[in-house]
C-alpha cells in the first residue's frame, strides 16, 4: 500500500470514529448527512453503514438478551446492579465488586463480542488514556479488562450530574462560570503535561457533584501528543462534537493537532456557560463560523471575561492562549480584579488602571516626578522607581505562591484518594473488630502494592489508644504508643470536629523507624455505627517536586514548608526542635533530612482548621521583603545571605506554606 493510500485509510478511520462517538453520545448523525459532510469517502461510508446495519440486525437477538434490562446479573467478578447511563455505543452500570467490597461504575460496549475492531480500539484507548491520569478533577479509572470477549472498564461511582444540565445557573453567575473553568483548565493542563489531548471537551463531558466540583470524563477521542494512535487513527479529519470542536479539527489531520484544540474546547465550555449555547452556530453544515459576542447574548458578561472567552475561540490556533495553564492564570487574574492577557490596553489606560489599584504608590511616583522636574532630587526619583519595581515583584511572587499552593492542595487531595478508598472498605472494619493484627498487616501490604502513586513511604494503622498495630512495610515501630503524634491525636480531633470521612493532614514528624522526616494523610476508620475504630495513615517524605511537573518556577525559588509536630515520644531525641522544616525544594532529594527554617512570618500566616484542612485557605497570602537575615536554601546551594523578595501562601488550612522567593538586585 502506498503512502497516499495509507494516509487515506487513516483519514477514513478517523471519520468513522467521529460517527461512532456521535453514537456514544446518544445523538447519532443521519447517514446521508454524514456522507454529505465527507464527500471524499462517500463510497466507503455507504459500505460502512450497510455493514453496520447488517451486523446490528445479526447482533440484535444477543443484544436483546444483554443484561441491560435483566438485573442484577453477574459479569465476571462483578455484579451488575442497574443501568445508570446509555448511549448509542456504550452502557454504564452501577456494579458491585465483591473482591474490594465496593460499588463502582462499569462501562462496556453495547455490541459486545460483535463490536468492530475500530470500536474496540476506541474503547480500549479511552480507558487507558483516562487510567494514566490521577487528578481530583478527572474521573478516575480503576480497572480495564475483557470478560468473554466483552471489553469493559470500571470507574469510581459518583453521584453526579452533567454540566450541560446546569448551564442556566452559570449563565446567571459569570463569576461562578469563570471559577469553574479555571479548575477545568488546570485539570486539562495536567493531562497535557502527561501528553494526553482530550479533543472532545464540551459540557456533556464534564460532571458535577453536589458541591459543584467538576470532573472531566470521556477520553474516547483522546490521542497522545507524542504521536501514539488512539487505536483508530491519529491522522484523520472531522472528529469531535461539531458544536464545540475547533475549526482545525475539521480541516487538518489529527496528528497535526496541538493543545490548542483543547484550549478551544475550554473556551467553548465557557461560552456555553455564559450564553447557554455552543459557540459554533452552524454545526450541521460542518463549517466554522465565528461565535456571536457573549455580551450580546448575556448582559451580565463583562468585557474582560468576554475577551478571555473569545481569545480561546480564535480561528487561528496561534492567537489562542499558548496553554491551558495560561488560560487558568488569566481567569485567576480576572477573578481577583487584575489586568488580563486577553485584553491588552494602551499605555495611558494601563497607567490609569495601575494608579487606581495603587493610589499610594502612584502618589509617591508623582511626587518624585514633580521634584525631578524641578531639578531638586534625581536620586529620589530613582529610589521611587526601585521601590515600585520591588512592589511589583512582591505582588507577582504572592500571586505565584497562591497558584503553587493551590496545586499542592490539589495534589494532596489526589494523593488522599486511595487512603479514603482503603478506609471505606468493609474488610478493614471487620479486621479491626476481630482484632486481627496479622490480617490488618496483610491488608496494608495489599493496599500499598495496589496504590498507583509511588509517593507514599509507608502505611500504618493506629488504634484509638494510640498504639500502632500494623505498618507496611513492617518494622520495629509496630506496638509503640504514638498517641503523642499528630497523625494519631490530630485525626481523632478531626473526627470529633465532624470530619468523619475527611482527610487530616498531619504535622511534620521524624519517623521512629528510619529517622526520615514525614507527614501523613490520615483518615478515621469507622465501625458499623460510625464509631471511631482507629486511624489509617499514609506517609509522605521530603523531596524535590511532590510529583508536580512545574515545580519550581524557573524564574524564582519555590519551597514548601510545614510545621513540626511538638508532640514528643520517649524515643524521640532530647533537646529543642525547630518549628518549621523545608519539605519540598528543587535541590532536596527524596527522603533527605528536612531543613529547619526560622521565620516568624510563617506562624502569622499559616492556619490549621479541623476538619477543613484541604478546603480553601483562610488566608490569601503575604508579601514581604526579607532583609539580609537568612536564605532557606543556603544549606543546599551555598548562596550567601541576602535580601529576598518573598511571596507566601498557605496550602488550604493544613498549616503548610508555599514560599516563592527572588533575590533583590
Amino acid at each position: 500500500m502506498s503512502g497516499e493510500e495509507t494516509r487515506r485509510e487513516d483519514r477514513l478511520g478517523e471519520v468513522i470514529a467521529g460517527y461512532l462517538r456521535s453514537l456514544e453520545a446518544g445523538k447519532p448523525m443521519d447517514h446521508e448527512e454524514y456522507i454529505r459532510l465527507h464527500p471524499d469517502f462517500a463510497g466507503d461510508l455507504k459500505t460502512f453503514f450497510a455493514n453496520r446495519d447488517r451486523m446490528d440486525r445479526a447482533a440484535r437477538p444477543i443484544r436483546d438478551a444483554h443484561p441491560v434490562d435483566v438485573l442484577p446479573q453477574p459479569f465476571g467478578r462483578y455484579t451488575l446492579l442497574e443501568a445508570i447511563g446509555r448511549g448509542g455505543m456504550g452502557v454504564v452500570y452501577k456494579a458491585h465488586d465483591p473482591t474490594l467490597k465496593r460499588e463502582v461504575a462499569l462501562k462496556m460496549i453495547l455490541t459486545g463480542r460483535f463490536a468492530s475492531p475500530d470500536e474496540k480500539a476506541c474503547f480500549r484507548f479511552e480507558a487507558e488514556a483516562a487510567a494514566s491520569l490521577s487528578h481530583p478533577n478527572i474521573v478516575p479509572i480503576y480497572e480495564v479488562g475483557e470478560e468473554e470477549g466483552q471489553l469493559y472498564f470500571t470507574m469510581k461511582l459518583l453521584d453526579m450530574d452533567g454540566l450541560e444540565r446546569r448551564l442556566q445557573a452559570y449563565r446567571e453567575d459569570p463569576g461562578k462560570a469563570a471559577a469553574l473553568l479555571r479548575t477545568l483548565a488546570r485539570a486539562v493542563d495536567y493531562a497535557h503535561q502527561r501528553a494526553i489531548l482530550h479533543r472532545d471537551l464540551k459540557p456533556g463531558n464534564v460532571l458535577l457533584d453536589a458541591e459543584g466540583n467538576p470532573q472531566i470524563a470521556d477520553y474516547g477521542l483522546a490521542r497522545r501528543l507524542d504521536g501514539s494512535r488512539n487505536g483508530i487513527s491519529s491522522t484523520g479529519i472531522g472528529v469531535g462534537t461539531l458544536g464545540y470542536m475547533a475549526p482545525e479539527q475539521m480541516e487538518v489531520p489529527g496528528d497535526r493537532l496541538s493543545t490548542a484544540v483543547d484550549v478551544y474546547g475550554l473556551g467553548a465550555i465557557l461560552y456555553s456557560l455564559l450564553t447557554g449555547r455552543p459557540p459554533n452556530k452552524a454545526p450541521a453544515q460542518g463549517r466554522w463560523e465565528g461565535p456571536e459576542s457573549p455580551r450580546a447574548l448575556n448582559a451580565k458578561v463583562d468585557a474582560d471575561l468576554q475577551a478571555i472567552c473569545l481569545k480561546c475561540l480564535e480561528r487561528d490556533p496561534s492567537r489562542r492562549y499558548d496553554s491551558a495553564r495560561s488560560l487558568s492564570e488569566d481567569l485567576e487574574s480576572w477573578l481577583v480584579g487584575k489586568p488580563i492577557q486577553a485584553r491588552p490596553v494602551g499605555p495611558v489606560m494601563r497607567l490609569w488602571r495601575w494608579c487606581r489599584r495603587k493610589p499610594a504608590l502612584a502618589g509617591v511616583i508623582l511626587l518624585a516626578s514633580i521634584i525631578l522636574a524641578s531639578g531638586a532630587a534625581a536620586g529620589f526619583m530613582v529610589a521611587a522607581f526601585r521601590a515600585a519595581r520591588r512592589k511589583v515583584i512582591l505582588e507577582n511572587n504572592v500571586f505565584m505562591a497562591r497558584g503553587m499552593a493551590h496545586q499542592v492542595q490539589l495534589q494532596l487531595q489526589a494523593y488522599s484518594r486511595p487512603v479514603l478508598e482503603a478506609a471505606e472498605r468493609p474488610e478493614l472494619a471487620e479486621l479491626f473488630l476481630k482484632r486481627d493484627a496479622a490480617g490488618l498487616a496483610q491488608f496494608l501490604d495489599r493496599v500499598r502494592s495496589a496504590t498507583p502513586t509511588p509517593a507514599f513511604e509507608s502505611w500504618l494503622i493506629v488504634d484509638p489508644s494510640g498504639v500502632m498495630i500494623a505498618r507496611s512495610p513492617s518494622n520495629k515501630a509496630v506496638g509503640t504508643n504514638v498517641d503523642a503524634r499528630d497523625y494519631s491525636r490530630g485525626t481523632k480531633a478531626h473526627f470529633a470536629a465532624g470530619g468523619e470521612r475527611g482527610v487530616h493532614v498531619s504535622l511534620v514528624y521524624q519517623s521512629l523507624a528510619n529517622n526520615v522526616f514525614m507527614y501523613s494523610l490520615c483518615v478515621p476508620i469507622l465501625g458499623p455505627r460510625k464509631e471511631l475504630l482507629g486511624v489509617l495513615a499514609a506517609s509522605l517524605s521530603t523531596g524535590d517536586t511532590l510529583g508536580l511537573p512545574n515545580w519550581p518556577d524557573v524564574r524564582c525559588r519555590a519551597t514548601l514548608v510545614g510545621p513540626f509536630d511538638p508532640g514528643r515520644l520517649p524515643e524521640d531525641p532530647s533537646g529543642p526542635v525547630p518549628e518549621w522544616y523545608i519539605l519540598v525544594q528543587e535541590g532536596l532529594s527524596p527522603r533527605a533530612p528536612a531543613i529547619p527554617v526560622a521565620d516568624p512570618l510563617l506562624k502569622t500566616l499559616a492556619t490549621r482548621s479541623c476538619p477543613r484542612e484541604l478546603s480553601n485557605p483562610a488566608n490569601a497570602g503575604l508579601a514581604v521583603r526579607n532583609a539580609a537575615v537568612h536564605d532557606p536554601y543556603q544549606k543546599l546551594d551555598g548562596t550567601p545571605s541576602a535580601a529576598w523578595l518573598s511571596g507566601y501562601a498557605p496550602v488550604g488550612n493544613t498549616g503548610f506554606v508555599v514560599i516563592i522567593q527572588q533575590r533583590e538586585e
